[in-house]
């Protein structure tokens, strides 16, 4: 399994980007965030309004 490291992840989230780490596969999560357009909101960070 490879993993992001902890100098990568801190430029990108520097730069405004969200990390995820999963421990599965990664194919069916980009499947999910592209199926979702996760892309779009973070939800978790910045909740929608309804």
């Amino acid at each position: 399994m490879a993993k992001i490291g902890t100098g990568a992840s801190q430029q990108l989230e520097s730069r405004g980007l969200t990390v995820y780490e999963a421990p599965f596969p990664i194919e069916p999560l980009i499947e999910k965030i592209i199926a979702d357009k996760l892309w779009e909101v973070d939800e978790w960070q910045y909740p929608t309004k309804n």
